[in-house]
């Protein structure tokens, strides 16, 4: 249905409007170092308003007004919206923590690094930060950077298992379907080289490898999620 589909994508342009609104709130908010934490939780419920225009304000005369019902109404409105987006956001001490991780590593993403420095990067900073890091999410244009990275590790058993983890945290990552769906044809074939090189470097690793719970089933359940499956089925036909 055509309008279904069109409706859902411009619910997923709205979400990635705002998402990206809120990020860039963050990014400002952490910038500043003197923000409160309620200050910048302000801040990022905010992202997405617009400020008033001259023409738009409200004159201080009218504003000198004893009570009015209608007023009341609207602030009581406006108090349990902002408290329906404090619940909907769930802030708390760690996630603020969390935001500043975000930020740091989407900045040293943005560097132009070689691929096999910024994979040794990757393997440092672990799969449990880049799952709380892209939770929300990962970036445009991000995701085969970061493939592209990982194809360089070298094949050794604690690099095949930190890459391994790096792609189901990738993969976890909220709209990552959408993530794929932006990537370049030399992009995909990226995944497919990736997970051909974990897949020979099994070979001699396979115990090692099987008590870190990396196994050849490991790789088809990636090849499903990276939607390679199909693909991995019919190469393996050609060649036999």
């Amino acid at each position: 249905n055509f309008k279904t589909l069109e409706k859902e994508l411009q619910t997923s342009i709205e979400k990635d409007k705002l998402y990206w609104q809120q990020n860039d709130a963050k990014f400002r908010a952490v910038a500043d170092h003197r923000v409160t934490y309620d200050q910048f939780r302000e801040i990022v419920n905010a992202a997405h308003l617009k400020p008033l225009e001259k023409h738009d304000r409200i004159s201080a005369d009218k504003m000198k007004t004893i009570w009015n019902p209608v007023s009341v109404k609207k602030k009581s409105q406006d108090f349990e919206k902002k408290s329906e987006m404090d619940q909907q956001l769930n802030f708390t001490e760690n996630e603020h923590s969390c935001c500043k991780t975000w930020t740091s590593i989407i900045s040293r993403l943005k560097e132009k690094e070689p691929p096999h420095t910024r994979y040794q990067w990757l393997k440092s900073i672990g799969s449990p930060e880049l799952i709380k890091a892209f939770s929300n999410g990962i970036p445009v244009g991000m995701l085969g950077e970061i493939l592209e990275a990982l194809a360089t590790f070298p094949p050794e058993t604690n690099d095949i298992v930190a890459v391994v983890r790096i792609l189901n945290a990738l993969a976890e990552s909220e709209r990552f379907r959408l993530s794929l769906e932006f990537l370049s044809c030399s992009e995909r074939d990226t995944i497919t080289y990736l997970l051909d090189k974990i897949s020979k470097s099994l070979i001699d690793r396979q115990q090692d490898l099987a008590e870190n719970n990396v196994t050849e089933w490991t790789l088809d359940l990636l090849r499903n999620k990276y939607s390679l499956t199909g693909n991995h089925k019919q190469e393996q036909n050609t060649s036999n």
